[in-house]
C-alpha cells in the first residue's frame, strides 16, 4: 500500500503553523504496513490542489488530505474534491444533526456558515468527525483512494485512529510489514561509525535498511526491514 500525504493552507508555507500531521501520519501508516512515498503541501488555490491530486494518483493508489474543510471562505477543499470526481454538492441530514449536537456541546448557535458544514460530496462516503464538525471524506476511482480529513489534528488523529486506518487496512490485507529498530550511539563521529558498520552493511539483506541520523554528540542508528510476514521480518 503506498500512500501519499496532502496538507492543505497557507499557513503552513508561510511558516504561520508547523505541520505535525504528517510525522504523525507516516508513523502510524508505517505500523499498518503502509509506505509513505510523498509529502506534498499546497495552498489553498484549486488549481494547486487539483494539480496535487493528480501527480498523487500517478504515484500512489492512497492519498490522505488534511486541511480546507473548515466552515470559512478559504475553506475550498470540498467544492474543489467535488469538482475532481464529478459530482455535486448535497444536503447531508446525518451530518447536520451531528452539527447540531456538536454545537449544542460548545453553547453555540447554528448560523449559515456551519449548516453548510452539512453539504458534502454526493459521490463520497461520509464519515463522522466525533470530534469536529467538519465531516470526513472518502472517496474511491479506479481502485484507487482519496480521504479528506480536517487539519486539527486532535480531529485528524482521532479519525484515523478510529475509522481511516482500520479501513485502510480491510482494504490492503496483503500490505507488507515495516519494521523500524533504534539504537543510539553516543561521542562517536558519524563518518567513523559509518567505516566501523561497513562489513555489517554489506552483509544485511536487500530488504533491511540502516539509516544514521546524527545529532551533536549523539547518533540514532534506525534499522529499518521490510517483510510480507512479521514473524520473519522480525528475526
Amino acid at each position: 500500500m503506498n500512500v501519499e500525504i496532502i496538507t492543505i493552507g497557507d499557513e503552513l508555507l508561510i511558516g504561520q503553523v508547523v505541520d505535525t500531521n504528517s510525522a504523525w501520519m507516516a508513523k502510524e501508516l508505517n505500523a499498518i504496513g503502509a509506505e509513505v512515498m510523498h509529502i506534498t503541501t499546497v495552498r489553498d488555490r484549486k488549481d494547486e490542489m487539483t494539480e496535487a491530486f493528480n501527480e498523487a494518483f500517478s504515484r500512489v493508489n492512497v492519498v490522505l488530505v488534511t486541511g480546507g474543510l473548515g466552515p470559512t471562505k478559504d475553506d475550498i477543499t470540498k467544492q474543489t474534491l467535488c469538482d475532481y470526481f464529478g459530482t455535486k454538492l448535497v444536503f447531508s441530514e446525518e451530518v447536520y444533526a451531528h452539527l447540531e449536537k456538536m454545537l449544542q456541546r460548545r453553547g453555540l448557535q447554528m448560523n449559515p456558515s456551519n449548516r453548510d458544514q452539512a453539504l458534502v460530496p454526493e459521490s463520497c462516503t461520509v464519515i463522522q468527525n466525533e470530534v469536529g464538525t467538519a465531516p470526513v471524506m472518502w472517496f474511491e476511482r479506479n481502485g484507487q483512494i482519496l480521504v479528506s480529513m480536517p487539519g486539527v489534528p486532535s480531529e485528524m488523529k482521532q479519525t484515523m485512529s478510529a475509522d481511516i486506518l482500520p479501513r485502510l487496512s480491510a482494504c490492503h490485507r496483503d500490505a507488507a510489514v515495516i519494521l523500524h529498530h533504534t539504537s543510539l550511539v553516543r561521542n562517536f563521529p558519524e563518518s567513523v561509525l559509518s567505516e566501523f558498520l561497513d562489513d555489517y552493511e554489506k552483509a544485511m539483506p536487500e530488504d533491511v535498511k540502516l539509516a544514521y541520523l546524527p545529532t551533536p554528540g549523539l547518533i540514532r542508528l534506525r534499522l529499518t526491514a521490510r517483510g510480507t510476514d512479521a514473524e520473519k521480518t522480525k528475526r
